[in-house]
């Protein structure tokens, strides 16, 4: 004869999610304001609260999603958070869609500008497609795209590995350097003797 006993109470199955963001940062003179698309795909647990990561300057000015109970933005230390609140209960396999906006002033004294993105924070897995919208008459340079790779299209880019780190300068359009310019150039050389050179 086996006798079982068992005490306590088992721990809770952690939580694991993966998230898929669609970034849109619409680029005019005065601001940044841009757009994300959040798919966040539960795989296990029963979370309250999910937690992305932002970097870059700029504010959460409002998230919006069928499943949302509150948001929040948090800092610990020098990072900053994005905390979802659902409703519950949620099963396994749930899709979740949420909409982010954010909004960055721009100062002209500022050379470069750190766009605001949404990185992994705790999600598993994490993939972003990140899409910058010249408006307003302005022409917009890279300056620092720390772990992302090019897109397809001119200002296009995609991050699947870790937090990114995105910086653009905003430059009146039409007043962009060309990617090669000739710089006190001179032409030397002789004429030809019969004239036609």
């Amino acid at each position: 004869r086996l006798v079982i006993e068992a005490r306590g109470v088992p721990p809770p199955v952690p939580v694991i999610f993966s998230a898929s963001v669609e970034h849109t940062v619409w680029v005019r003179p005065a601001e940044l304001a841009g757009e994300a698309l959040v798919a966040l795909r539960l795989v296990q647990g029963t979370p309250e609260v999910l937690t992305l990561g932002l970097e870059g300057d700029g504010e959460v000015v409002d998230v919006s999603g069928g499943q949302l109970r509150d948001w929040a933005v948090r800092k610990d230390g020098d990072e900053r958070f994005l905390d979802l609140r659902l409703n519950l209960p949620l099963a396994a396999g749930a899709e979740l869609l949420f909409t982010v906006s954010t909004k960055q002033r721009v100062a002209g004294t500022t050379p470069t500008h750190p766009v605001l993105l949404l990185t992994p924070g705790d999600a598993v897995g994490f993939v972003a497609k990140i899409t910058l919208v010249p408006e307003g008459g302005v022409d917009v340079r890279t300056t620092k795209a720390e772990s992302l790779l090019p897109g397809s299209k001119p200002l296009e880019f995609f991050n699947a590995v870790e937090a990114a780190r995105l910086e653009i300068a905003l430059v009146p359009r039409g007043a962009m350097a060309a990617e090669a310019d000739l710089v006190d150039a001179q032409l030397t050389g002789r004429l030809d003797a019969t004239g036609k050179s």
